[in-house]
């Protein structure tokens, strides 16, 4: 599968979801990736506080702000041709002494998702008027990356790998499968609720 393959299927997941990753009506994740095909407007993209040359737009990407907007939760889909762009695209996530931050624009918040409602009224719960710079960074505070492979690839890496804390794998033809429960499950598993016992 390749990224555009990959994002053709994941541009018909939601843009606005209250469902996956342990969203709810009051804190909703808002697809930043991939974006709309008639979109013109820049779309979020992460990057190394203070170094806007090493920025990325992962091949799936969905937020969710905290905390009136101090900071960002973030759940990356990445997809990987080989072992090899595995790990490219693993150096991107791994633990540093730098901060990650997700880069968003204003046109991106303004833009309409549903009707005449706007990603910046869906975020805030209609509650709040724009109070932004015209762009600004927030940085991650919490950050989990699924990475696509091939049945072939998944299988190497599972017997010979570790995956990080924030890491997550699953295989190519799994990415179709949004209706499945046991892949909802699995999503669900990507919430920061799901680190948390209360029964």
């Amino acid at each position: 599968m390749k990224d555009a393959e990959a994002k053709v299927i994941m541009a018909k997941w939601p843009r606005v979801t209250t469902v996956l990753f342990g969203g709810s009506d009051d804190f909703p994740w808002l697809r930043a990736q991939p974006r709309e095909a008639d979109e013109r407007v820049t779309s979020p993209f992460l990057l190394q506080a203070g170094n806007e040359a090493l920025r990325t737009q992962p091949d799936g990407m969905f937020i969710r702000p905290v905390k009136k907007f101090q900071a960002m939760d973030v759940v990356c889909f990445e997809v990987c041709s080989s072992l090899q762009n595995l790990n490219d695209k693993r150096s991107r996530y791994a633990a540093t002494t730098s901060a990650l931050v997700v880069d968003t624009r204003e046109a991106w918040w303004k833009s309409q998702v549903h009707g005449t409602t706007t990603r910046w009224q869906k975020a805030t719960n209609g509650s709040e008027e724009w109070g932004q710079e015209e762009d600004f960074w927030s940085p991650v505070r919490y950050l989990r990356v699924v990475y696509v492979l091939s049945e072939d690839n998944l299988g190497r890496f599972r017997d010979h790998g570790v995956a990080a804390g924030h890491e997550y794998l699953m295989r190519f033809s799994s990415l179709a499968s949004l209706s499945s429960q046991a892949f909802r499950e699995f999503l669900d598993r990507l919430s920061p609720d799901h680190h948390f016992y209360t029964k």
